[in-house]
């Protein structure tokens, strides 16, 4: 018995020392500090845009989304669109294949706040080389005259234009020059250029003559008319300094308010196709996004 109460006297003293070992804890800290670095950085959602099925002539696509998402560190406003077209299309696509046209040359944008579809990118070109001037009443001395599509559904759709060099810079008389006039007949259908709209006055700039319009059915767009006087380039978001396309006073950004990190915005992309463009593929064009740190 007595055996027995030693070992088990042992064996609770044993039990006593184990626990106390077990609550006898420690402890110390240390702090963490890091610094985020300042990124501006923008990701859209996707990296090809294939509008499903095919689209007739005088016909829209159906709409596409396309998401803006701040990954970046920094918050950024200013946020606009731009497009490769012109460097696809070197040459008038009038009258030939359809992979004579780039993609975006047809692209229009909706942005959150307007309801308006804006042409991302656009080049007109003059149908003076290929066809006569038959029901045109033009404007006394204009080198180039065509048509532009804004959406509809006939021909009778169609809006005329003329253009008209202005005073000559080394011996040769541009397009993009002072003095160089658009006019934009502001009734659809009608071909008399000569009385329609004023464009504005041109800036003169490097390549493209930059025009304004503030009527009209290119009021709010810009217009350049290229030196040659063989084409138009219609925008609004294009902020691109090359050829002095920044010089429009209606230049505009899709997105102006500030994005903050991890936050994102959506636009609505459609294709809006004019009459007479061939059947088959367009040529795959690039649609760029940019946005400024504030």
């Amino acid at each position: 018995m007595k055996l027995r109460l030693m070992l088990f006297g042992a064996l609770f003293l044993g039990l006593m020392l184990f626990d106390g070992v077990l609550a006898d804890t420690a402890s110390d800290s240390a702090t963490v500090d890091i610094t985020i670095s300042s990124v501006t950085s923008i990701e859209l959602n996707t990296s090809g845009i294939s509008f499903t099925g095919t689209i007739n002539p005088m016909g829209n696509s159906s709409t596409h989304g396309l998401t803006v998402t701040n990954v970046g560190s920094s918050d950024v406003n200013n946020v606009y669109a731009q497009v490769n077209t012109g460097a696809i299309e070197t040459a008038n696509p009038r009258g030939g294949a359809s992979t004579a046209w780039s993609a975006t040359n047809f692209l229009g944008l909706k942005n959150t706040t307007d309801t308006d579809w804006r042409y991302v990118g656009k080049q007109v070109w003059n149908t003076s080389a290929g066809d006569d001037a038959l029901g045109y009443t033009l404007t006394s001395g204009a080198k180039a005259y065509g048509d532009l599509w804004v959406g509809g559904s006939a021909t009778t759709n169609l809006f005329y234009w003329d253009l008209k060099n202005g005073s000559a810079v080394s011996g040769v008389a541009n397009c993009n020059s002072t003095g160089s006039t658009l006019m934009i007949q502001g009734t659809a259908n009608n071909k008399n250029t000569a009385g329609g709209t004023s464009a504005g006055t041109v800036a003169v700039g490097v390549d493209w003559g930059v025009f304004s319009p503030s009527a009209g059915p290119l009021k709010g767009y810009c217009v350049a008319a290229h030196y040659l006087c063989t084409k138009l380039y219609v925008y609004q978001f294009d902020h691109n300094t090359t050829g002095s396309l920044d010089e429009c006073t209606n230049i505009a950004y899709s997105h102006i308010t500030t994005i903050n990190p991890d936050e994102s915005i959506t636009w609505s992309l459609k294709e809006i196709i004019p009459p007479a463009v061939a059947a088959g593929g367009t040529t795959q064009s690039t649609l760029t996004v940019y946005a400024s740190s504030v």
